[in-house]
């Protein structure tokens, strides 16, 4: 079971990580920095919902998910596709065994790209740019 607070720290270091092994972005979407640490906003919404509690499986309409392929399955026919799975295992492999406070813990530490960017206010949050991110986790160590 995945929380959204556990899935939104796990989407941001499979973001990092794949920022820094290729260059590349993993998707285009901002990261920004909310109060409780780097959030993809288009996933908070999707998931918000569900609070603290984990996130259950949602029942799709049939004829939405005929034509629909997985996430997995998505990412791999996108364009360097192989690449970010390869990548995306490779994170959770590293990160999954973690639970959301310990996952907080990472990217929480001092002089992180989330601690080094100003929160905002609840109704803007700053992005935390991929360069800093890059510069960051580059040498980060678990």
């Amino acid at each position: 079971k995945c929380t959204q607070l556990r899935l939104q720290k796990l989407v941001y270091l499979c973001f990092a990580d794949y920022l820094c092994d290729t260059g590349k972005k993993l998707f285009k979407d901002p990261i920004y920095a909310f109060k409780y640490g780097p959030v993809v906003y288009t996933v908070y919404e999707k998931y918000k919902k569900y609070g603290y509690k984990p996130i259950e499986e949602e029942k799709e309409d049939i004829d939405t998910t005929v034509s629909e392929m997985s996430a997995k399955s998505r990412i791999l026919f996108a364009e360097d596709g192989t690449e970010k799975i390869i990548s995306i295992d490779s994170t959770l492999k590293r990160y999954s065994h973690l639970t959301a406070g310990q996952l907080v813990d990472v990217t929480h530490r001092a002089n992180t790209p989330w601690t080094m960017t100003p929160k905002g206010t609840w109704i803007f949050y700053s992005e935390i740019k991929p360069e800093i991110i890059k510069e960051y986790h580059k040498f980060e160590i678990i």
